[in-house]
């Protein structure tokens, strides 16, 4: 928990100046893979709520990172996709991931890395599936 907390401190000050929280980067880096994407689409990725999804799309509009338009598949829906602006910040964000896993393994040898790597792997299924094996 303590290994996570600082990992998210240390991620919260490299996005603050770009104008980004912890978990806005998850949606610009999968924006910037996909092109675009509904809302429901990024609510099932992410594994949250639609509303959540429409506050944090909301947010990343109004800082001027992302842009909804009509979907020409389905007049209900929008299409969620990166500006210019969310795009370089997209880029910015792929840095800093970086650095933060350069920071994360520094120290370790390449095996200790590996393993640590495999073994939160392990950690985060079992508590994606909420069952020990």
């Amino acid at each position: 928990m303590s290994a996570a907390r600082a990992h998210r401190r240390r991620a919260a000050a490299a996005l603050a100046p770009l104008g980004l929280h912890p978990g806005q980067e998850l949606l610009l880096s999968i924006l910037a893979k996909r092109g675009s994407a509904t809302q429901v689409q990024l609510a099932r990725i992410l594994g949250v709520e639609p509303p959540t999804i429409a506050k944090m799309v909301g947010r990343l509009e109004a800082a001027g990172f992302a842009e909804r338009t009509p979907d020409p598949r389905d007049a209900r829906a929008k299409l969620v996709s990166l500006t210019d602006q969310g795009a370089d910040a997209a880029a910015h964000v792929t840095a800093v991931w970086t650095e933060l896993s350069a920071l994360t393994h520094a120290g370790l040898t390449p095996d200790e890395a590996e393993q640590l790597t495999r073994l939160l792997a392990r950690v985060t299924d079992r508590l994606e599936r909420g069952a020990p094996d």
